[in-house]
C-alpha cells in the first residue's frame, strides 16, 4: 500500500521531471519502504533500548526524505525546515544507537 501511495504521489506530481527521473524516484522511494519494513523486523526480534534508537532514526530519514519531496515537487518551502529538524533528531538516535545503548544480552554477560 506504502509502494501504491509513492507511485501514486510520485505520477501525479512530477508532471516536469523526465522518465528516467520518475523511475529512479520511485525506485528510491520503494528501497525507504523495505528499508523501514526491515527496521520494524529488526525491532520486533530484538526488543531492546539500541533496537528503538535504530528504528527511530530508520524511520525519521524515510521522513526527511518525504519532507524533501514536498518542499521540491509539491513547493511548500517550510518542509525544508522540518526536514533539517528531523535529520538533527535522527543524527541524535543514530549517536546513541552506536555509542550509548547496549544489547540486554550484553549487559547480562557483563554482571556474570
Amino acid at each position: 500500500m506504502n509502494i501504491l501511495i509513492g507511485y501514486k504521489s510520485v505520477t501525479d506530481i512530477t508532471v516536469a521531471v523526465d522518465a528516467s527521473q520518475l523511475i529512479s524516484i520511485q525506485i528510491y522511494w520503494v528501497v525507504c519502504v523495505i528499508t523501514a519494513a526491515l527496521a520494524a523486523k529488526y525491532y520486533f526480534c530484538n526488543d531492546s533500548q539500541k533496537a528503538v534508537n535504530f528504528i527511530i532514526f530508520t524511520f525519521l530519514f524515510v521522513f526527511t526524505d518525504l519532507c524533501w519531496f514536498i518542499g521540491h515537487f509539491i513547493v511548500v518551502r517550510e518542509f525544508f525546515y522540518f526536514e533539517r529538524m528531523l535529520y538533527f533528531i535522527g543524527f541524535m538516535h543514530l549517536g546513541n544507537y552506536l555509542f550509548f545503548s547496549e544489547e540486554e544480552g550484553e549487559e547480562k554477560m557483563s554482571t556474570l
